[in-house]
């Protein structure tokens, strides 16, 4: 009898485990997804000689996850545990607008927050990101407060809001999207840097 309830539940355990395998074994691969500068030319002239500081940004909680984040209507959101951002998205906002004020005012020396301590640091631009994310008709839009500060004075705050349409209703174009409201905020930003050190 023993023998018997032994087997009994060593049948039992095997088929929960079988059964785990086979609901894994259904769960879809997760897509991953890269933020990149899509600037290609200098927009601003004058600023070569100037080095920038980029960061830190903070970004608004439900945002602050690795999967996308799509406006649904009204106040609801959706997270998509299959399409996923390729690392911090904090970070990658960073790396983006890094990037895209190097090509947009010609300067070799952009840094990212922490910048190295020897790093002369003439400009830094500072942000909170309120809303980074696409709807579910594509329009992706950035809500952003940042400002200018040299040294310990603050120069500029704004407060600015960029959009762009998808060309289709995918994940891969709504970041694309995103990359080009991002491409708009930099812009933004060295069309200021030019008018404070005028």
């Amino acid at each position: 009898m023993k023998r018997l309830l032994g087997l009994s539940l060593i049948a039992a355990f095997m088929s929960v485990v079988q059964s785990g395998c086979a609901l894994q074994g259904t769960t879809p691969p997760s897509t991953y997804y890269m933020l990149d500068a899509v600037s290609t030319t200098q927009s601003v002239s004058g600023l070569e000689g100037i080095a920038f500081g980029v960061g830190p940004i903070a970004v608004v909680d439900y945002l602050d996850r690795p999967q996308i984040v799509t406006r649904m209507l009204g106040s609801e959101v959706a997270v998509n545990e299959e399409h996923r951002w390729v690392g911090p998205i904090r970070e990658a906002i960073i790396r983006v607008l890094v990037n895209e004020i190097a090509v947009q005012t010609g300067s070799a020396s952009v840094y990212a927050f922490p910048w190295p301590p020897a790093a002369p640091i003439d400009m830094k631009v500072l942000a909170r990101v309120g809303r980074f994310d696409a709807d579910e008709t594509g329009l992706a839009r950035l809500e952003v407060q940042w400002w200018l500060q040299r040294d310990d004075e603050v120069l500029e705050v704004r407060r600015g809001v960029y959009e762009a349409r998808a060309l289709d209703s995918t994940y891969s174009a709504r970041v694309v999207a995103l990359n080009d409201v991002l491409s708009q905020f930099a812009r933004a930003i060295v069309t200021e840097v030019a008018a404070v050190t005028d």
